[in-house]
């Protein structure tokens, strides 16, 4: 919930001083989802692709997705938001590297995050080629950094344990000149 909300009021500010901007959104649980402003799933990797970046770009990059303006789409939006709701495990990694493969040359990754990553690539829980120590998340920030690809952190912490986790992938944000903001729920 605390997540929504912080989505909520970032689509009203970017709605207000930059409304020709296009949104996508990316969901990430066990699964990673894209969503067009409608509110169709346009795309849903599973567990099979979520371990292989290769596979990720792939899909993404034969994917054509029609980004709206927040001007056009707002109100849509918010309605989606509203509706999503919170499943199991964490697919952080993967969600952002498909953010990143969406953008295809440049843009801006919003990633809204508990700071969990515990499956698929960057998976700083269990097993992941990369990931334990933080390498996904330092080199696939320099990789945004090369590609213009700005990342931006609004880290929800909702334990300690989280807020460890937040301080391996604000390597993303560190790297791209991206801000890391820390809010409470209960400043939320």
């Amino acid at each position: 919930e605390c997540v929504k909300k912080s989505l909520i009021e970032t689509l009203k500010d970017i709605s207000v001083n930059s409304p020709d901007s296009t949104f996508a959104l990316i969901t990430f649980t066990d699964w990673v989802s894209l969503y067009s402003a409608d509110g169709n799933e346009c795309l849903k990797l599973n567990e099979n692709n979520l371990y292989d970046e290769n596979k990720i770009f792939q899909i993404l990059q034969n994917l054509h997705f029609n980004f709206e303006t927040v001007k056009e789409s707002y109100e849509k939006w918010i309605k989606l938001i509203s509706r999503l709701t919170a499943v199991s495990r964490t697919a952080l990694g993967p969600a952002v590297f498909s953010a990143f493969s969406l953008l295809q040359g440049g843009g801006r990754i919003i990633l809204l995050t508990d700071g969990l990553a515990n499956v698929g690539i960057g998976s700083l829980i269990s097993y992941s080629p990369v990931g334990r120590k933080g390498e996904f998340y330092r080199d696939f920030g320099q990789r945004c950094r090369d590609a213009g690809v700005m990342v931006e952190i609004v880290g929800v912490a909702t334990s300690e344990y989280s807020s460890l986790e937040l301080e391996t992938i604000g390597d993303m944000a560190r790297l791209t000149g991206g801000d890391i903001y820390l809010v409470d729920k209960k400043e939320l």
